[in-house]
């Protein structure tokens, strides 16, 4: 699964590559060609009323303020993973140096750990590989309580971009290693998703830009065995990134991502590893990218080895030239992988539908979360499920009472058993953006709620709360993670459910 930052505006997600810096481009600048949309900004905003209470939410704990080097500085999580319940590891970016836009931006790498139920204040971590001083850690996996892995990016002193990963172990923190470094000489290069089968036997994508490339990159894998990383592969491809990667045996992990066509669109691609040995992508669902169509795959859950299934989106333009999308899936069955298909088109009235995040907990049980537009153009919230092989229509997640149902998208979904899940979103009430959180128990979507709000309160501020990933333990104690508006500056935020 995905667990990369993938916001856009606030609703909807963009590929990997929108989270990695290539040519001074910024990471709140996507470069994917996908990601300049505007059409996911609700207009229909009404006023919003009091929050409810919360139910199973802890109120959130801001994270990154203590060990960011300027009182003003700006902090965020984007990944969250659990290796039992009450242990948790998130990972995220601190500012170590004033915005200014005169200056490209600055920050170090940031790591939290929360031990029995309590976090601490957070970490930078490979301070000193990060001599170009913009680092950022986008995606981590833990195979337990203390004992994770982290990817990102960091600059060197020639300010180029490369590839970062940060092992913890035994609760401490290593100083960070550069991968992929043959490659990405002379070049960019970035990680934006991780995998760990087992400690020490672990996978990570993302995209290298080569001597050459003016504009993005191509796929990277990097594959860590017995604790050793390999100097890491670029796929066979043109223009192209991976965005998520999911490992449920030593060895045997499924990539996902998107290429760029020669009529400028982009389709979904795959790429499969057996025995750590990656095999050739595989383009998933072309019939669905005609011409300059845009579709893609940005997160995928594996049952188990050779069954996993990926999530996104089909974007269509019509002859009149306006762009519609439809939910998309794919799945992989004993290795080889199916036509994806579009789901949801029942309730997608408005021609615009996006999933943004998959969990599986079998080979038949998967569900995907993301968002639907009615025919009146209001944003809902978008849940589908896997029983058997079988996809269902696509449902509403119930809002909560005070929901304007104007602009609303779930983010990041992660499940304990087959239909027991928990997942974050965003949704707009009145001007401001709140934080959403809801469970899916058997055939029901149930107790959707507002959650953190208190925490963009705490300073006087209405709620602007930006949730990014979820994880969870059995007995759905979860995670979720993101950043929220301080008075003039965003602070990482973590907020769990017990």
């Amino acid at each position: 699964m995905s667990t990369s930052s993938r916001i856009r505006a606030g609703l909807g997600a963009v590929p990997l590559v929108a989270a990695l810096a290539f040519g001074g481009v910024t990471a709140d600048a996507a470069t994917s060609p996908h990601a300049s949309s505007s059409r996911h900004v609700a207009s229909d905003l009404t006023a919003s009323s009091t929050p409810s209470p919360t139910f199973g939410w802890v109120p959130g704990v801001a994270l990154g303020q203590r060990v960011n080097a300027l009182r003003d500085g700006q902090a965020g999580l984007t990944s969250v993973a659990c290796a039992s319940p009450g242990d948790c590891t998130a990972v995220g970016q601190t500012e170590s140096k004033p915005f200014s836009y005169a200056q490209a931006p600055t920050g170090q790498a940031l790591v939290a750990t929360e031990t029995a139920g309590v976090w601490d204040a957070g970490a930078r971590v490979a301070v000193s590989l990060n001599r170009g001083d913009d680092a950022k850690l986008t995606s981590v996996a833990c195979t337990s309580p203390g004992n994770c892995v982290a990817v990102g990016q960091f600059e060197n002193g020639a300010k180029d971009t490369r590839a970062l990963v940060v092992t913890q172990a035994h609760g401490r923190w290593n100083g960070g290693v550069e991968v992929a470094r043959t490659l990405s000489t002379g070049s960019s290069a970035g990680l934006g998703s991780v995998s760990c089968s087992s400690a020490g036997n672990c996978a990570a994508v993302g995209v290298v830009s080569p001597a050459g490339y003016s504009d993005g990159g191509v796929a990277l894998v990097v594959t860590e065995t017995a604790g050793i990383w390999n100097a890491g592969i670029e796929l066979p491809l043109g223009l192209s990134a991976l965005d998520s990667v999911s490992c449920p045996a030593n060895g045997q992990c499924t990539a996902v991502g998107w290429e760029s066509t020669t009529l400028g669109g982009i389709r979904p691609i795959a790429t499969i590893s057996s025995d750590d040995v990656w095999g050739g992508p595989v383009v998933i669902g072309a019939s669905l990218t005609p011409s300059k169509d845009e579709s893609l795959l940005a997160s995928v859950s594996c049952g188990a080895a050779g069954d996993c299934t990926a999530v996104g989106w089909a974007d269509q333009y019509s002859s009149t030239s306006a762009l519609h999308s439809q939910a998309l899936v794919a799945s992989e069955v004993s290795g080889v992988w199916r036509p994806a298909i579009e789901v949801a088109r029942g309730v997608n009235a408005g021609r615009n539908a996006e999933l943004n995040s998959v969990s599986c907990t079998s080979p038949v049980s998967c569900t995907a979360v993301g968002y639907f537009v009615d025919r009146l153009g209001r944003y809902h919230f978008l849940g589908v499920t896997e029983s058997g092989r079988v996809w269902s229509a696509g449902s509403t997640i119930v809002e909560g009472p005070e929901s304007a149902r104007s602009g609303a998208s779930m983010i990041s979904v992660s499940c304990v058993a087959p239909r027991d899940c928990m997942a974050v979103g965003s949704e707009l009430i009145g001007d401001y953006l709140e934080m959403v959180g809801t469970r899916l128990s058997g055939a029901r979507w149930i107790q959707t709620t507002i959650v953190a709000h208190r925490l963009a309160q705490a300073d006087g501020l209405e709620s602007v709360i930006v949730p990014t990933a979820i994880a969870c333990s059995p007995g759905l104690e979860c995670a979720a993670v993101g950043r929220f508006a301080d008075v003039t500056k965003f602070q990482g935020m973590v907020v769990d459910h017990r």
